[in-house]
């Protein structure tokens, strides 16, 4: 009968699953009543391990490896699907910004191709962003653009005009998770947009 032994601190969580595992599968083996505790798992171990031929310590190490790659493993996995439940809808809200910037940037290129410059304008629809979405308000400068979002925004948005009007940027602020602390895009005349803040940052 091949039975399992560890030397592994049950005090660690992922090292204290892979034991119980063990010890389980030990007493369904042997008839053994599964023990209440750590104590007791590793009483009931010991007890047995020196009854094991060579093949079977090595066998019993190997499965051990195994059960503790499965419970980190698994404690990677679920911290993953913890972040995707998190930052996932974060990341689709953040998307606002690079959206509504390439139809800024489509509208000033339809104007300079019109007009031969490009136009600024002030913030808009508000003067900081925020989590909450707003309607959008009137602006001068997207109002000669024609340019209107055709829904709410979190977003801030606005344009600056260089070089005598032949080039600009537009940029959008985006704080989706109302930290105070926005994610800030960019987009040129030559240029896609871009993010010029970390990845982290909603």
């Amino acid at each position: 009968m091949i039975l399992l032994v560890t030397t592994v601190s049950a005090s660690e969580p992922d090292c204290e699953t892979a034991l119980r595992n063990m010890v389980e599968w030990m007493s369904q083996l042997s008839g053994l009543p599964v023990p209440a505790n750590a104590a007791e798992r590793r009483q009931q171990q010991c007890a047995t391990y020196d009854n094991l031929s060579g093949m079977e310590k090595e066998a019993a190490q190997n499965t051990l490896h195994c059960l503790q790659s499965r419970a980190v493993f698994e404690t990677e996995a679920c911290a993953h699907i913890r972040e995707e439940l998190e930052e996932g809808p974060l990341r689709s809200n953040r998307t606002e910004c690079p959206s509504v910037l390439d139809d800024i940037k489509d509208s000033e290129m339809a104007y300079f191709e019109a007009n031969g410059r490009f136009v600024a304008t002030e913030r808009a629809p508000r003067s900081a962003s925020d989590a909450t979405p707003i309607e959008w308000s009137s602006n001068v400068g997207f109002d000669a653009l024609a340019w209107h979002p055709g829904r709410t925004l979190r977003g801030v948005y606005w344009v600056d005009v260089l070089a005598d009007g032949a080039e600009f940027e537009a940029h959008g602020l985006c704080d989706v998770d109302g930290d105070g602390v926005p994610s800030h895009y960019t987009i040129t005349r030559t240029r896609d947009v871009y993010r010029q803040t970390p990845e982290t940052i909603y």
